[in-house]
């Protein structure tokens, strides 16, 4: 059987939010903090202020089978801000996808540069900005050094343009968006795919 998402009321104003995402096999933190105070959280509500308050939020899932070699761990954050609403509304919190083309059924890519396709939107439900911006890098040392990727962008859809040497072996992701709210979005795929040899 493949693997689940326990999903709730996944970032949402009001009375609470229940933070959780955990699957089979995997390490998974979640962290919530009204800035610059930090609280980490398992699972659980989190309480809004009253005031609008800036807020950052942190999630990591990790896989620790030594089968598992591709996409071995997501860090995301979000950058936002929010205020107590008198119903449950989800916040306009961005979303980004990075969907690596020129891939075999081994996700090895198949040629020398490899188009990263960047889908940047809102949670679904939301009223969100206009998207401002998205930038994106990669790395064949697991995320310790990363590289700008060539951006490119045609009516509304960014492409990252990644050019690893031949020989570099798996390469990791990182992509960041934000929108004219001043919300912002950052997340990193380690090993998300190998490089052309």
């Amino acid at each position: 059987m493949g693997d689940r998402t326990a999903r709730g009321l996944y970032f949402t104003d009001g009375s609470l939010a229940e933070l959780v995402g955990i699957l089979p096999g995997c390490r998974h933190r979640t962290c919530a903090s009204h800035l610059p105070r930090q609280s980490c959280l398992a699972s659980g509500p989190l309480r809004n202020p009253v005031q609008l308050t800036s807020y950052r939020l942190v999630t990591d899932a990790a896989r620790n089978q030594s089968w598992w070699t591709l996409s071995t761990r997501v860090h995301t954050e979000w950058e936002f801000t929010s205020s107590t609403t008198d119903s449950a509304t989800v916040l306009p919190l961005l979303d980004i996808s990075m969907a690596p083309q020129q891939l075999d059924n081994l996700n090895r890519a198949t040629q020398r540069n490899t188009d990263v396709t960047l889908t940047v939107g809102h949670q679904a439900g939301s009223q969100g900005a206009a998207v401002k911006g998205v930038h994106a890098w990669w790395s064949s040392n697991d995320g310790k050094t990363w590289e700008a990727a060539q951006m490119k962008s045609t009516n509304g859809v960014w492409t990252a343009v990644v050019k690893a040497p031949k020989g570099s072996g798996a390469i990791s992701l990182k992509a960041e968006a934000w929108d004219a709210a001043g919300s912002r979005v950052t997340e990193e795929v380690t090993r998300a795919y190998i490089a052309s040899n």
